[in-house]
């Protein structure tokens, strides 16, 4: 069974973004910017992807913090592939959460791209191997 991680406090983008992976078979957990930081990145190696739904707002509410959630970000990506969703026009104070993201969306001029967006990154990590399910021609020797 997949998992998605999505992280946002705009309640009604994780809704929608619930609902569409829930329709794909996916399993899913909410929870909002704020417990994000309050969690150990280990927890999130479980996950088939995490959903970062970065809102208009965040920078307002998380200005002062954002080189420490820069490295929250990080260490969550090592675990997980991370995708960035940005509510609004992309901001270039994100640039370093897009380096450690698998890719991200901006959804600023037509929120109706959101079920396009989400298909995507199903059909992404659909097609997604992990490195362990690989095995080296050396290793049948």
């Amino acid at each position: 069974m997949n998992d998605v991680l999505i992280i946002s406090d705009n309640l009604e983008i994780a809704y929608k973004v619930d609902i569409r992976f829930s329709n794909a078979g996916w399993s899913n957990k909410n929870m909002s910017v704020m417990a994000m930081m309050a969690l150990n990145s280990g927890s999130t190696n479980h996950y088939q992807c995490i959903v970062l739904v970065v809102d208009i707002d965040l920078l307002k509410r998380f200005g002062s913090v954002i080189k420490e959630m820069s490295a929250m970000i990080r260490n969550i990506s090592k675990q997980s592939p991370l995708y960035l969703i940005f509510e609004g026009d992309y901001d270039p104070i994100f640039s370093v959460w897009t380096q450690y993201g698998r890719q991200f969306f901006t959804l600023s001029m037509d929120r109706t791209q959101l079920p396009k967006v989400i298909n995507k990154i199903i059909t992404l990590e659909s097609e997604y191997l992990p490195t362990t399910n690989y095995c080296s021609p050396m290793d049948a020797i």
